[in-house]
């Protein structure tokens, strides 16, 4: 999960979204660019760790504390000018996210840098094979969990090539639906959450 965002001062200051969009909707775009980067499957507004389900408007604007309409109007510009795409279940993608970010977040806060950030831009490349890479691990961790049809060694196969394509995107995603998993196991148990005890040897 990121910490921060960019934005490009020439293109929010002299940009088409001056003209298009109002300053409420300039305020939610901001806070959708937000949410789509908060989660595990960056780029995407999703409420899960396989981007596979989406908010509703009503949720959004339950979310942020704004009209429905004002959530309505920002979305339907930002169809209509290409800067999103809705997909099954309400699944946000915000387009050309990596053109504007960076692929890796800051490791130091405020005053401990040189002031340059070094951390290149994705290409189209490789923000596919990151895509790639997380749907990979997916698909295969729905085959282990008896969530989706298919054999132990397609799994495996499927990890395999996330892990050839982009080893770090793949091995983050596992630990994310790893975590989500254990976190779901408890809730369902009905055991508390607390800090996790160390078995001793």
């Amino acid at each position: 999960m990121r910490r921060w965002f960019k934005i490009w001062i020439e293109e929010w200051e002299s940009g088409s979204i001056r003209v298009d969009m109002d300053s409420a909707e300039r305020g939610f775009w901001v806070d959708m660019i937000g949410l789509s980067l908060k989660g595990r499957v960056e780029g995407f507004i999703c409420r899960d760790s396989q981007g596979k389900i989406g908010y509703s408007t009503s949720e959004l604007a339950r979310k942020y504390g704004c009209p429905l309409e004002l959530v309505e109007s920002t979305i339907a510009k930002r169809l209509k000018d290409g800067s999103i795409k809705i997909h099954e279940n309400n699944v946000i993608e915000v387009c050309n996210i990596w053109k504007y970010q960076s692929k890796l977040d800051s490791k130091k806060g405020a005053g401990e840098t040189d002031g340059v950030i070094k951390t290149n831009t994705p290409t189209d490349k490789e923000s596919r094979n990151i895509r790639f890479a997380v749907n990979s691990v997916n698909r295969a961790w729905g085959i282990l969990t008896g969530k989706r049809k298919g054999t132990e060694q397609s799994a495996i196969s499927m990890l395999n090539q996330a892990m050839a394509i982009h080893p770090t995107a793949a091995e983050k995603q596992w630990n994310d639906l790893w975590v989500e998993n254990s976190q779901q196991h408890r809730e369902a148990s009905g055991e508390k959450p607390g800090r996790v005890r160390k078995e001793r040897a």
